[in-house]
């Protein structure tokens, strides 16, 4: 049963234009109800950046499992702190299946860049950090591995 003040703020998520959702979104945040997650999950597609990101947030904080295929696919995004949200989304989830992606991803980051320069004030060092971070708080045994690989 969702609660009246969780329903209400998940309507200002349908129907408001991009502040009203992001501040919907802190809100129901704020609250905590798992009820929320999966409108949560339909505004990672299809929404203004904003939006996404700070949903991408909350079901990370949620650690919503149920997010993590929306996520993966979020994480793929060529807006950089789109994907950035979405893996430190993941990461809080914790949820092993994801470690090949996160491993993928650092495998293109690494194969862009032409100088250590490059890597540390590059546009996308940000989401670099953000999987080596989601990696550490998987911390399987495939994740160690990989993140030995990319010291």
């Amino acid at each position: 049963m969702v609660s009246e003040r969780t329903q209400r703020f998940i309507t200002y998520l349908q129907r408001g234009g991009r502040e009203e959702s992001v501040t919907a979104i802190k809100k129901l945040a704020e609250i905590g109800d798992p009820a929320a997650i999966p409108e949560l999950i339909k505004v990672l597609k299809g929404r203004p950046d904003e939006v996404r990101i700070e949903a991408a947030k909350t079901l990370g904080d949620f650690k919503a499992k149920e997010a993590v295929p929306a996520l993966r696919r979020m994480a793929t995004d060529p807006q950089v702190n789109v994907s950035t949200a979405a893996v430190e989304a993941l990461g809080r989830i914790g949820d092993p299946s994801v470690v090949p992606l996160l491993g993928e991803i650092l495998e293109a980051h690494q194969s862009t860049v032409q100088s250590h320069f490059e890597m540390i004030h590059g546009s996308h060092y940000g989401l670099y950090l953000a999987t080596r971070e989601a990696l550490e708080r998987i911390n399987t045994y495939q994740a160690r591995k990989i993140l030995r690989k990319y010291r």
